[in-house]
């Protein structure tokens, strides 16, 4: 016996296309003539030469002469719930072969060598002969009797062979040349299992589902039905497929052309019924099929369903056993009913079954989900390791009850207009980010937790509408044309925008007035467009907003580092938040701990620790006043110091302490604190050193008055101490003040 598995056949298992929901496929390939019967085949053809696009045999048209040729596809994975691609193989009695299309069997392969020609009827059909290939791998055919040519090679010289291409698509199959050039075929057997267009399950019992159960997507008139029990009906809106927990049905005999109706997420326990239409059923009135509980169904209400179903055909009819006109039908997207007269013959009753994969469905909603993490619409840290736990478990009862985490029972992070946001743009990764120099919004690349100017916060506007404020710039967005960057404006100037939901955190932003919506742009601006594309859930209109719960900052090995934020900071246990006081003479800065490590909102701070990058908490709610009295300026964007004054930003030359900026320098880093003096008390004060008790100093030394080895903080022996802070070696921090 020569059979081939399709691993050894060179061909990938997961290329064999999945046949109509009524036909299985033996998997197991056969590749020698003595082993192929009679039978219904699903035909796989290895053209010779390794330019050629290996495929499965299928009857189809072709589009430019509209002729019709016997041709393979070369998208290899084409389903073949198309019955063109079933082929009934008769063996006759001398052992040859006659192989005609299962779904019309008047159309054989042809006797005829002329290259790409129609096929043909009963009068000039192929008897071929079949010889096995030297390495077991397939079967190359041959006329056996003389063919319908002009005079060319016999028979016994030409074998099928695979030319074309026809089209970009399709290649001709043809008799052309000997055995060395010719095609072989190997021959997956089809057996239908089913009466109908789908597969009949075995019956549930009181405590689950047949192990065996056979699940489909199911359509009416090409819009997915999907079961929702917080829904009197079951809905039929969408042509395209989404992952619903309610997606699953099944199919069970009742009887003589009878079934009953089963829905994965509802259980065994619960079966589609309805009881008779109002009136003619047009509106379905209370009467939507539903799924009931099977052994509490009241008098009047059906749960079994009559088949209407024309062989060939790849969609059915249901009505009800004692209405045989009342069709299940498409009523303003429900499943509802139609009193139909032509018995069925609607498009709106039209149903059909569609397969699925289960690995790509769960594949894919990790991956839709696992996107940005917190974000504004997306599962909570908690709902989502359920939801994972419960994918893990890699089958249809793990996807219905991750679906149904995500849907009924789990919690998603909620909006809240007191919070800060990032924004991310969900199809390029980009981030909302503003253009200082022109006071714009503009594209940044890197999420970076320390860019303040990355924060933005959403008050209410009328009608629902949101302003977004950018608080390191004090600013509104405004509006714009269309393609042109967002600006940023006062707050007379804000405008409204509409804040678009497309589910599972995929936010846009309409413009209130022009209802251009906030996309990137070219040269990596930020812009309102007309365009509409990219809109809805996943398009580059569509933003995560990821709430921004902490701010980072780095100290250097220095030890300390100056910040100031338009917002309130609770900085943690292991650093100190100082404000500041000059001495008499302008040269110290004596720093005052905040003892509660609360910085509010524009308080200028100097931080002190070991070096690293610590987070900061954000307090939205905060709204205690800025600390007064101190000594600290701060920016909130970078600016240049163009005015009379003198500034001093934190510098670590031979020590640690404030140091004037240059005359060729005078641009501060934005969010960070500084000190400033007028131009005639800077004459003469090149640096202002760290002073103060609450640093830890505990002597301040005049110069030339030494008693002490004396280190400088990298821990390098200092033998003449200048001024600045120093610690001995006794340990104790010391002030050098002259």
């Amino acid at each position: 016996m020569k059979k081939l598995l399709l691993s050894m056949a060179g061909m990938l298992t997961a290329a064999l296309p999945s046949l109509a929901q009524s036909y299985s496929v033996d998997q197991t390939g056969i590749t020698s003539a003595e082993d192929l019967i009679t039978g219904d085949y699903v035909i796989y053809a290895i053209p010779d030469g390794t330019s050629k696009q290996k495929g499965y045999v299928n009857y189809s048209e072709d589009g430019i002469s509209n002729r019709h040729y016997l041709t393979y596809p070369l998208d290899v994975t084409t389903h073949v719930s198309d019955p063109n691609y079933v082929w009934t193989v008769t063996k006759t009695t001398a052992g040859n072969f006659e192989i005609a299309l299962k779904n019309d069997p008047d159309i054989y392969w042809i006797d005829d060598e002329k290259w790409g020609q129609n096929m043909t009827g009963a009068t000039n059909k192929a008897v071929l002969i079949g010889e096995d290939s030297d390495d077991n791998s397939g079967i190359y055919f041959k006329p056996a009797e003389e063919m319908n040519n002009d005079g060319n090679a016999p028979a016994s010289d030409t074998y099928l062979n695979c030319n074309g291409p026809v089209s970009t698509n399709y290649t001709s199959l043809s008799y052309w040349g000997g055995k060395a050039g010719a095609a072989k075929f190997v021959f997956y057997q089809v057996t239908k299992t089913s009466p109908y267009p789908f597969e009949l399950s075995e019956a549930p019992t009181a405590t689950g589902f047949a192990e065996n159960t056979t699940w489909y997507y199911l359509t009416l008139r090409d819009k997915y039905i999907v079961y929702n029990e917080k829904q009197a009906y079951c809905s039929a809106a969408s042509s395209t497929i989404s992952s619903n927990y309610g997606n699953f049905w099944a199919f069970v005999k009742k009887g003589d052309n009878q079934i009953e109706i089963y829905n994965a997420a509802a259980g065994p326990e619960y079966v589609l019924a309805s009881s008779s239409p109002v009136g003619d059923g047009k509106d379905g009135g209370n009467t939507y099929p539903t799924l009931q509980k099977k052994d509490a169904l009241a008098n009047g209400i059906t749960a079994t369903w009559n088949v209407k179903y024309n062989s060939g055909d790849d969609f059915f009819y249901l009505s009800r056993p004692d209405e045989e006109n009342s069709f299940f039908n498409d009523r303003d997207n429900k499943l509802s009913f139609w009193t139909n007269p032509d018995a069925g013959e609607d498009d709106g009753s039209k149903l059909k079954v569609v397969n699925y994969d289960l690995t790509s469905i769960i594949n894919a909603a990790k991956e839709e989900q696992a996107a940005v993490p917190g974000a504004v619409g997306t599962m909570d840290s908690e709902t989502y390791e359920q939801f994972i736990s419960a994918l893990g478990k890699n089958n249809l009862e793990g996807l219905i009850e991750a679906l149904k985490i995500r849907d009924l029972t789990g919690t998603t992070v909620p909006f809240d207009a007191s919070k800060y946001y990032r924004l991310q743009n969900v199809k390029f990764g980009g981030i909302f980010g503003i253009n200082p120099e022109s006071m714009s919004l503009k594209k940044e690349t890197a999420m970076d937790p320390s860019n303040a100017n990355l924060l933005f916060k959403f008050e209410e506007g009328n009608n629902g509408k949101v302003k977004i404020y950018h608080p390191n710039a004090k600013l509104y967005i405004g509006t714009a044309g269309s393609g042109e960057s967002v600006p940023l404006k006062e707050a007379s100037e804000a405008s409204e925008y509409t804040k678009l939901d497309w589910g599972t955190g995929n936010f846009g932003f309409m413009d209130a007035s022009s209802l251009d919506i906030v996309q990137f742009g070219e040269n990596g601006n930020i812009g309102l467009y007309t365009n509409t594309d990219g809109a809805g859930k996943g398009g580059d209109h569509a933003w995560y907003l990821i709430p921004a719960e902490e701010i980072d900052v780095n100290i250097t090995a220095a030890g300390y580092a100056t910040v100031n934020y338009p917002f309130a900071v609770q900085v943690p246990a292991d650093i100190k938040a100082y404000t500041g006081s000059l001495s008499a003479e302008k040269d110290v800065l004596n720093l005052n701990e905040i003892a509660d490590g609360i910085i509010p909102a524009n308080t200028p701070v100097v931080l002190e620790g070991v070096e690293g990058t610590y987070s900061l908490t954000i307090l939205a709610g905060n709204t205690t006043p800025a600390i007064e009295g101190n000594a600290l300026k701060g920016v909130l964007l970078s600016q240049e110091i163009v005015t009379d004054k003198e500034a001093y930003v934190l510098g670590n030359v031979s020590t640690v302490g404030f140091y004037k900026v240059t005359a060729d320098d005078r641009i501060l880093a934005a969010n960070k604190a500084y000190i400033e003096l007028p131009a005639a008390t800077a004459q003469g004060i090149r640096s202002i050193v760290i002073g103060g008790t609450t640093t830890g100093i505990e002597d301040t030394v005049a110069e030339g008055t030494e008693t002490e080895e004396y280190y400088d903080l990298q821990g390098r022996r200092v033998l003449n101490p200048t001024k600045g802070i120093y610690v001995t070696k006794s340990g104790k921090k010391v002030l050098f003040n002259k």
